[in-house]
């Protein structure tokens, strides 16, 4: 194996309420008022009552939609909600740690690329017992367990936060990674009391988080023309900004594989899951790499 060290150069530059509808309930009022005046018949009174009656209804469901006791979830990262279309930030900085290197065979090299990023993101709702989460194309990390044990000490909130997570299952799928080759799991489960919910605001939040996705991409892999143009530029040297760039694009590739599916268990044990989905939204210098999250 040879390191490509020009690359992994590169790569450390880089790294530096509800309202109540009154103008319908005026609307009502009127209509009873006509109503008396005009002398109109009884039907008319209970057409009147009928729609006020919906009217109410139609206020209630609504309030305990949002103020109900309905078993309900939502998935946020930054206090950004995760639904529709759009990704919402999950990483905001630069991925924790990262690893190029290529293996030459002849004339062809196989080039892989490693990346640790934390897994930001937490479950709200009403009713929640437990979350577990499934990966796949991917492994979960829990650094203050393994590679990062010998600062929990340093950070105890951080550790004992990883010490609440509960069920981790060990991945049949390693990923070859000098920073953490052997405590890598497929899911783990954790209560919805416990969670993690501190949000990435600097690079030291992101450094410290206790649950960490660790993705892998090789060459070997069926990938876009776009990610092979920007792999080759990238081996044939550039700016940081092009470097950047280019592993925007890798890390796109790579996250764009990767998924997480979250199982919702409730206080009565009926359960809910939801796909997750990963992608790299945006790099430069100075926010780094931007991780956003979305349901599948």
């Amino acid at each position: 194996m040879t390191n490509d060290k020009d690359t992994r150069k590169r790569y450390q530059s880089a790294m530096d309420a509800v309202h109540a509808p009154d103008e319908l309930v005026q609307r009502i009022k009127q209509a009873d008022a006509d109503t008396k005046r005009a002398g109109r018949t009884r039907a008319k009174w209970i057409a009147a009552a009928a729609a006020c009656l919906a009217a109410v209804t139609m206020i209630t469901v609504v309030t305990a939609a949002f103020f109900g006791k309905g078993d309900s979830f939502v998935f946020k990262a930054n206090a950004a909600e995760i639904g529709g279309e759009a990704y919402a930030e999950m990483a905001q900085v630069a991925p924790i740690g990262g690893e190029s290197g290529g293996v030459a065979d002849g004339d062809h090299t196989t080039h892989t690329y490693n990346v640790i990023v934390p897994f930001a993101l937490y479950c709200d709702g009403r009713n929640i017992k437990s979350i577990r989460y499934t990966i796949q194309n991917a492994v979960f990390l829990f650094p203050y367990d393994s590679y990062a044990a010998d600062y929990r000490e340093q950070y105890p909130e951080q550790a004992a936060a990883s010490d609440k997570v509960t069920e981790k299952v060990e991945s049949e799928h390693k990923i070859e990674s000098y920073i953490e080759k052997d405590k890598q799991y497929a899911s783990y489960t954790v209560s919805f009391d416990d969670q993690n919910k501190t949000e990435l605001k600097n690079y030291s939040d992101m450094q410290t988080y206790p649950i960490c996705i660790l993705a892998r991409l090789s060459t070997e892999d069926p990938m876009r023309e776009e990610t092979k143009a920007a792999i080759a530029h990238l081996q044939s040297g550039g700016s940081i900004d092009e470097s950047m760039n280019d592993f925007r694009v890798i890390y796109d590739e790579m996250f764009g594989k990767v998924t997480v599916t979250a199982e919702i268990t409730y206080q009565d044990s009926t359960t809910d899951s939801v796909s997750l989905r990963f992608s790299c939204l945006s790099a430069d210098q100075k926010n780094g790499f931007i991780i956003g999250a979305k349901t599948a």
